[in-house]
């Protein structure tokens, strides 16, 4: 019963920190990339909040 504890806790942090993150990567080097467009999108959308300053 232990083992299988540790391969469930073991999996949730794979995914959470490498498959997950993997992701969130690609999308904010696509908007430092772009960085008016993801600039509209970001206050275009009542979703986020923008501080300017």
């Amino acid at each position: 019963m232990k083992w299988l504890i540790i391969i469930v806790v073991a999996g949730f942090l794979y995914y959470r920190f490498v498959l997950v993150k993997r992701g969130n990567l690609n999308f904010w080097k696509s908007a430092k990339n772009h960085p008016e467009e993801a600039y509209s999108f970001f206050t275009g959308d009542d979703s986020f909040v923008v501080f300017d300053r």
